[in-house]
């Protein structure tokens, strides 16, 4: 141990320096890393304001399809609709008014086409409500830049209201419009008894990316949470979206039938490249070269590995690799299983016309364990052959 010693504190000495001065010279930098969204993330836009309502009592819940039959018999009070994704019948409107009388809460986001619009009668229904939907095509660039600082909420910069004089008569209470930075009104919620109606674009302000902004945030917790005051909920009606996998992406940006065809290409060729020649090509090597690659005939290999087995005395291993085929071959095609050897060997000379000794002689393991002169051996082997043929 002890030329041991002094190496061991050698080391010991180099590593204690190496930590003073990594200690002395080095110093730890925190650095900001950004990581791409999640797929969950990348698929719902509205995953922060439905985790933040969650997590504040309001559970969401989300479907891709409603109705007003839908709609009415939802235990929540509250609802976020996309108006490409309702069914539009004559008596919806009724039953929306209705609905929001008894204390509903309901958004209604206008992301159809003003066609749209004229055609589902959904103009009529504004216009009790004493409001009227412009489609005045996207703000310019100008004012988008400006509406996007922290006075004004995120908004849909495609659509925008004109309020009617005088309002509805139901409607008691005021009215609250929100607008933008060139004063045209974006949002619109009308009161309506214990409930109200609010009409905007698409939400763009409750999506996840948008949330960061306090106005934003502050305008979607009063048009959702702040309303849910018995914390029943909310139902939000959009598009549920699927963030494509690997052939997804791949379909998108273009047609996969060539990709298709490489790798049956390749993989053809891999298997032609792996499945091994046989025979030899005429002309590429001499007569001495061919004959070394194809390699010693069975009965040379035989004789060989028999050479080795009788110079260590093993030659009984072949006797007792047959024997056990032998037995299991008989109990497949006779089903019979003979656990006596002495019945066992009287059975295949029987079935095998042969002197029952010769039998016992090449199998009996009583010669697989003494020694074995050649022409035992080959005259047991001959037995064992003559089995295998008859058997």
């Amino acid at each position: 141990m002890r030329k041991y010693t002094i190496p061991f504190f050698l080391i010991i000495t180099a590593l204690a320096i190496l930590i003073v001065f990594a200690y002395n010279f080095f110093e730890i930098h925190e650095t900001t890393v950004y990581k791409r969204a999640s797929r969950q993330v990348r698929a719902n836009e509205y995953l922060a304001m439905e985790q933040w309502l969650k997590k504040t009592g309001h559970p969401v819940r989300v479907i891709s399809y409603a109705n007003s039959s839908i709609l009415l018999s939802a235990s929540e009070k509250s609802a976020i609709i996309f108006a490409s994704l309702f069914d539009w019948q004559q008596d919806s409107y009724s039953k929306l008014q209705q609905w929001a009388e008894d204390g509903a809460n309901l958004i209604i986001c206008l992301d159809i086409e003003e066609i749209e619009i004229e055609k589902q009668g959904i103009t009529g229904f504004l216009s009790e409500l004493g409001v009227v939907v412009n489609y005045n095509g996207s703000e310019t660039q100008e004012n988008n830049h400006r509406s996007s600082n922290d006075d004004f909420p995120t908004l849909d910069s495609s659509v925008s209201f004109t309020i009617l004089k005088p309002l509805a008569n139901y409607t008691e209470k005021r009215t609250e419009t929100i607008s933008n930075v060139s004063g045209k009104i974006k949002l619109v919620r009308v009161p309506i008894k214990k409930g109200s109606i609010t009409l905007c674009g698409t939400p763009v302000f409750m999506k996840s990316h948008n949330l960061n902004k306090e106005k934003n945030a502050m305008l979607s917790w009063h048009l959702t949470g702040e309303q849910d005051i018995e914390k029943k909920g909310l139902l939000f009606v959009r598009g549920i979206k699927t963030s494509p996998g690997f052939f997804g992406k791949l379909a998108e940006r273009g047609n996969y039938f060539p990709l298709l065809i490489s790798v049956l290409v390749l993989i053809a060729t891999g298997f032609w490249m792996v499945i091994p020649v046989f025979g030899s090509l005429a002309g590429d090597m001499d007569a001495e070269q061919e004959r070394e690659r194809r390699g010693k005939p069975m009965q040379e290999r035989f004789l060989a590995e028999a050479r080795f087995l009788k110079k260590y005395k093993r030659l009984g291993s072949y006797l007792e690799i047959y024997y056990l085929s032998l037995k299991q071959r008989f109990r497949q095609q006779y089903g019979e299983v003979v656990d006596d050897e002495s019945s066992f060997f009287l059975r295949l000379a029987e079935i095998c016309d042969l002197n029952k000794n010769d039998v016992a002689e090449a199998l009996a393991p009583s010669a697989r364990r003494g020694r074995l002169t050649n022409q035992e051996f080959i005259k047991h082997i001959y037995t064992i052959e003559t089995i295998m043929e008859r058997l």
